[in-house]
């Protein structure tokens, strides 16, 4: 098949969210009662591809944890959070973990008008997080006539001296030659004229570089203060910047800046942060009275996703049903929330916080490995944090979306694809990883490895628990239904109330579910789990009978289809996404490059997807880039097509390959 023509399949799918929001009520509370459900579950956790969990770092490696007794554990939390997912998706209930608040960044087209507008400063007053104040700046004088506005590579070589690479607002001394406007030469000086400012080189094609210079503000220069509006819209673009993916990086207030064409080091660059930092070159747009309009961190940044109406700051809360939002009440609690229990931290842990949390029902205690367990050391590829400024895979795009273009592109928040009658997009589900078993030769998925072109700064040194390996948990419970028993029964053994299409049905533990690892299956030993009535300790003894789990299950799955049938809707799709074999595992990639097979080591160029998200993004700039969406999980094929990029010329096709990191 040609490069062109391959097919992959994106990691993650989505399950659809119930057509309506989880009804809420008050829970049982730990008021001893008679006739509901206490007793002990006996859970054997069988490792199907390898499980990385974190215990304490030895040396630079992230080893197993292990009990006083020195044998391999999954602690009780990383259970709980597991099976607490899987529960929330089969009843439908909150979205526990959820972010309301995120607003993705894009980066910006390359406009010249909007480069010319911009203004370098230097930052005279960090920001202040705890007292909620923005910072101050004081503007650089603007170019006169010839003045160098730029210095090549060689320039900045020259004030690299001792090993030290130039850093983003390092003061300088320039030899000028006035007949052409340029500079002769560039020394380090700590009281120099000049300021330079260092940038990424992602964007840049070829060997050529220039840094922007300006002339350092004279002392009688007067700061501006940031406006607090325009503050909050740097951190919303803040958060989809590179420099704050959450990447286990050993990281100091800097990176260095590499040519991709040469691997030569340009210098070093001010990493994005929420303070900034005194001395820090930016870039600030102004208004007709000067009042900052915007603050960058380069000449070609971000800018914010929005919502269609200008009077909402168009979070992540605004493109979900409101019911769906994490529960603050204790006295009206989803299916999910009153097993496993609630906090509510919207309040910052204040006194009615606390009053409002719910203490759950299920107690996990850590899942132990008997006998000895070899583990595998791997340098597992580097994982960035999630990309939900996607719009072609995180949100629903309907009719007139897919396949069609518009400026901004389609696939941002905010742009017209949002100004629908039904309001903005919604979010697409929750979100699943594919199950891919690696084959019976392989430790552990080809792609959880560290290829040789990729950031050892980026990736990690980890020991996976091997497959094949069965730990035993016990789950204490208390004050429960026979309902909310038969639902976590079936979070438990999802086999029992779930039919794959293909394969099995496991579910993920652990990290790096991205890259293949954490499949499980999970059996509740009969044997030795029992159930008892709670009035049994209280002087209405009644015997402790075995646990029966299709049974209970089985009821379970009658009540939701009587109660909530929209929420059994979604099993089917549920279903798949557990599934074992639902596709091919030599086909799952993130959005690979030209050259890129299916059962062959990408080459680094071969792993660069910048061209499938410019290429499906739905803009309207030429080249057209029809929007193009990740398959709905009921689709039968879920593959897409490795695209190549059409735009090759200048900036603009670099800006592009930045975007697509969103």
């Amino acid at each position: 098949m040609s490069e062109a023509g391959q097919k992959f399949v994106n990691p993650y799918t989505f399950v659809p969210f119930p057509e309506s929001a989880p009804a809420r009520t008050r829970p049982t509370t730990h008021i001893a009662n008679p006739e509901l459900l206490c007793g002990k579950l006996t859970v054997d956790v069988k490792v199907e591809t390898a499980v990385a969990v974190h215990g304490f770092m030895t040396g630079q490696v992230h080893d197993l944890p292990v009990n006083g007794d020195g044998k391999v554990i999954i602690p009780g939390s990383s259970l709980k959070g597991a099976i607490r997912s899987l529960h929330e998706t089969i009843t439908g209930s909150c979205l526990r973990v959820f972010d309301g608040d995120f607003v993705p960044g894009y980066r910006d087209p390359v406009e010249e008008k909007s480069i010319a507008r911009l203004r370098m400063a230097i930052v005279e007053t960090p920001a202040d997080p705890a007292k909620s104040t923005p910072p101050t700046v004081r503007l650089c004088p603007e170019p006169k006539g010839n003045e160098p506005r730029k210095l090549p590579k060689e320039r900045l070589f020259e004030v690299t001296q001792r090993n030290r690479l130039v850093k983003s607002g390092d003061r300088l001394d320039l030899d000028i030659d006035h007949g052409t406007g340029q500079a002769r030469s560039a020394c380090y000086a700590a009281d120099g004229e000049w300021v330079v400012f260092i940038s990424d080189a992602g964007t840049r094609k070829g060997h050529a570089y220039y840094a922007q210079v300006r002339r350092y503000p004279p002392k009688d220069t007067p700061p501006l203060q940031v406006p607090e509006s325009t503050w909050e819209r740097y951190l919303h673009a803040l958060r989809g910047s590179r420099d704050t993916s959450g990447t286990e990086q050993a990281r100091d207030d800097y990176a260095t800046v590499v040519l991709r064409k040469t691997e030569e080091e340009i210098g070093r660059r001010h990493l994005a942060n929420e303070t900034l930092v005194e001395g820090q070159p930016v870039w600030v747009e102004l208004g007709p009275d000067n009042e900052i309009k915007s603050v960058r961190l380069a000449m070609v940044w971000r800018h914010s996703g929005a919502h269609p109406d200008p009077e909402r700051q168009g979070s992540a809360k605004d493109r979900v049903a409101e019911g769906f939002l994490a529960c603050t009440d204790w006295t009206h609690l989803c299916p999910s929330c009153q097993v496993f229990g609630s906090a509510d931290t919207s309040s910052n842990n204040t006194p009615t916080a606390r009053q409002n949390s719910y203490r759950g029902h299920v107690r996990f205690l850590d899942a132990v490995a008997e006998g000895e367990v070899k583990p595998i050391k791997l340098r597992r590829a580097p994982m960035g944090s999630p990309r939900p400024g996607a719009g072609q895979f995180y949100l629903v795009n309907g009719k007139g979306v897919e396949g069609e273009v518009g400026d901004p592109p389609l696939r941002e928040w905010g742009s017209r694809a949002d100004r629908t009658a039904g309001g903005p997009r919604r979010l697409r589900g929750r979100k699943f990883y594919w199950h891919t078993p690696s084959p019976e030769s392989a430790p552990q998925p080809r792609r959880a490895s560290k290829r040789k072109h990729q950031s050892s700064e980026l990736s990690a040194e980890i020991r996976t628990i091997p497959r094949g390996t069965v730990l035993t948990t016990t789950l204490v419970l208390d004050n429960l239904t026979e309902f909310q028993l038969g639902g976590l029964l079936a979070a438990l053994q999802p086999n029992e109330l779930l039919t794959p299409e293909k394969g099995k049905i496991w579910q993920h533990i652990g990290g790096g579910k991205p890259l293949g690892l954490g499949a499980c299956s999970l059996t509740v030993d009969e044997d030795t789990s029992w159930i008892e009535r709670v009035g049994s300790r209280y002087g209405h003894p009644t015997p402790a009978t075995p646990i029966q789990v299709k049974p209970l299950i089985d009821k379970f799955r009658e009540t939701m289809r009587t109660e909530r049938r929209h929420v059994c809707d979604t099993w089917g799709s549920l279903a798949k996404a557990l599934g074992s074999e639902t596709v091919d595992r030599d086909r799952v990639w993130y959005p690979p490059g030209p050259g890129w097979q299916p059962n062959a080591t990408p080459s680094k160029e071969a792993e660069e997807g910048f061209a499938f998200w410019d290429e499906t993004s739905g803009s309207s700039l030429r080249p057209r880039k029809p929007l193009r969406s990740l398959p709905h999980i009921d689709a039968d094929d879920q593959t897409m097509t490795v695209r190549k990029p059409k735009n090759q010329q200048g900036n603009q096709g670099g800006a592009s390959k930045r975007k697509g990191q969103s």
